[in-house]
């Protein structure tokens, strides 16, 4: 993943490698189910899907900065202090990783989604 170049900065590294976010998507839609209804959540629905969009590198940062970047840049999510500095290098490092991967400017974002309908018990 382009943000994760940061942790190639000597300036940087420690910082980012004490980043703790634990979210993932699971393909397996078992594991949903499991994990909601040891949750005590009745599941009503339940569904995975993976979608891709293909955008300008540009836009893909925009799309990165709404969905999940506000984790990237809390520190609710790092075990020592972020400074300023840091929020702004991490930020030029994704859109320059972008633009990295990117054929011809564009690049392909792929979107994890889970829906579901559950009434907690």
């Amino acid at each position: 993943m382009a943000i994760s170049k940061i942790s190639e900065s000597n300036e940087y590294s420690k910082i980012y490698n004490s980043f703790n976010w634990r979210v993932n998507h699971h393909d397996n839609i078992i594991f949903y189910t499991d994990l909601l209804t040891s949750n005590e959540i009745k599941l009503r629905y339940l569904e995975t899907e993976v979608t891709q969009q293909v955008l300008d590198y540009r836009n893909a940062y925009d799309q990165f900065m709404h969905a999940i970047m506000h984790a990237y840049l809390s520190q609710d999510y790092y075990t020592i202090p972020l400074t300023n500095d840091y929020k702004e290098a991490l930020k030029d490092v994704l859109l320059n990783g972008l633009k990295e991967q990117s054929l011809d400017s564009m690049i392909t974002l792929n979107y994890n989604r889970l829906y579901l309908i559950g009434t907690k018990l």
